[in-house]
């Protein structure tokens, strides 16, 4: 077999803690001689056996990003053909600039999404002008290509999952999932619809996983507000080997976040690990979500607590809709087996 390519890749997060680009150092060791380079985060070091993992101790931010910057370069200059694919972070473009005979892939997973409108405006349009750096800029969804007004030769490549659970759901109950970040989500909103819901039907099964990082504060006074004590549990950060359990037994998969102008180009990632899972979606009305989410497989809300507590009834009214199987095949182009085709041809184009 020949050689193969040299492909540096830049994820974010510590090695095995950041499933997507994990999932490609998997499916393209074949054809590529991965390195990924990240802070040790202190987690547990995960290895899958195929990819060269670089971890960088932390320190102070300046140093810390100087080493970081440091580290791909030296990495890349190893091989003058290998490839670098970076995901987007604030000075990547220097990267760009003292690789200039190395093809570099600057990804843009999000927007900034903070409270601050400012910082958001300042953040997305420093990622705007660092785009301009490379040949090479891909971005997550079109709708975020055109907000953060990225060159028009950005390649769109989307969000996608595995398939965490193959078994046929029940609808005759409600066992709701939240799996994502906690900070800025206002998830604490939810709680309301829950209540509701057991209050309108006293009779009906109903439970609430929330998974996740982040402050816990808001979501545990609702929680007690409404006596849901028995009915939601609040698991805080769950590895990714313990997480898909909860897949299997839940069936309504939740996706929420404030409708505000810089989520709303945002999809979101679990909604694909929801619905690759059989499970039906209840959503807030992001770009993405309106063009996903149909009768079939699930339900649009608003960011209010009255709003998600509509959904859940509609989630109910319509359990017959749902088939798991339709819903898996509707979404089945979103696995990371298929995208990993599209990732190889961004690299090797």
């Amino acid at each position: 077999m020949a050689d193969k390519k040299q492909l540096v890749l830049i994820g974010g997060q510590q090695f095995g803690y950041r499933y997507d680009t994990d999932r490609f150092c998997e499916y393209l060791a074949d054809e590529f001689d991965i390195t990924y380079i990240c802070f040790d985060e202190g987690k547990p070091k995960v290895e899958n056996g195929l990819t060269h993992v670089v971890y960088l101790s932390i320190v102070n931010k300046f140093i810390r990003w100087f080493r970081f910057i440091n580290s791909v370069i030296r990495e890349a200059r190893k091989n003058k053909n290998s490839v670098v694919y970076l995901s987007y972070f604030l000075g990547c473009s220097l990267i760009c600039i003292f690789l200039p005979t190395h093809k570099v892939i600057m990804d843009h997973r999000s927007g900034s999404v903070t409270k601050k409108e400012f910082k958001n405006s300042v953040l997305n349009f420093i990622m705007r002008i660092e785009s301009v750096f490379t040949k090479n800029v891909v971005a997550l969804t079109t709708d975020l290509k055109e907000f953060l007004h990225l060159p028009k030769n950005t390649i769109v490549f989307p969000l996608g999952s595995d398939i965490l659970s193959e078994t046929n759901k029940s609808f005759e109950s409600l066992d709701l999932l939240y799996v994502g970040v906690l900070k800025g989500r206002e998830i604490h909103k939810t709680i309301f619809g829950v209540s509701e819901f057991r209050k309108k039907h006293p009779d009906i099964s109903i439970s609430y996983s929330i998974i996740g990082g982040g402050d816990q504060k808001l979501i545990n006074e609702e929680i007690e507000k409404y006596n849901l004590m028995d009915v939601v549990q609040v698991l805080g950060f769950v590895p990714f080997n313990q997480i898909t359990g909860y897949y299997e037994n839940c069936n309504v998969g939740i996706c929420y976040a404030p409708m505000s102008k810089y989520y709303m180009p945002q999809p979101f990632s679990k909604l694909y690990e929801y619905t690759l899972s059989g499970m039906a979606v209840i959503s807030v009305r992001l770009l993405d979500s309106i063009r996903k989410i149909n009768k079939d497989n699930g339900v649009l809300c608003d960011d209010t607590p009255e709003s998600f507590a509509w959904a859940l009834e509609q989630i109910y009214q319509n359990r017959k809709n749902y088939n798991s199987e339709h819903i898996r095949q509707e979404f089945a182009d979103f696995t990371w087996k298929k995208l990993s085709e599209q990732f190889r041809e961004i690299i090797n184009g």
